[in-house]
């Protein structure tokens, strides 16, 4: 799965590379890119959130994530044969 983020004002994307997202003892680690900052999806950030990847909620992503401001969080699946934006707002 992927995340994308978008800022007032700045537009972040937030995507989970195949392989990216994967839980070690309870850990997930998630990969996002900030457009807007030169990052491009083929060479994403990574940050570790603290909960297996079933257990991972919009709050423990908001609660992680490593930039300062308000962001859409925007996650990337896979849906049949293509890829599709879910937009989350409740966490």
């Amino acid at each position: 799965s992927a995340l994308a983020l978008a800022a007032p004002g700045h537009t972040a994307q937030h995507s989970t590379l195949p392989g990216a997202s994967m839980a070690a003892r309870g850990r997930t680690f998630v990969s996002y890119f900030v457009p807007h900052d030169g990052d491009v999806e083929e060479h994403p950030n990574v940050f570790r959130v603290d909960r297996p990847v079933a257990e991972v909620r919009l709050r423990d992503i908001r609660d992680a994530f490593p930039l300062p401001g308000e962001y859409l969080f925007r996650f990337k699946a896979q849906f049949g044969k293509t890829h599709v934006w879910l937009d989350l707002t409740d966490d």
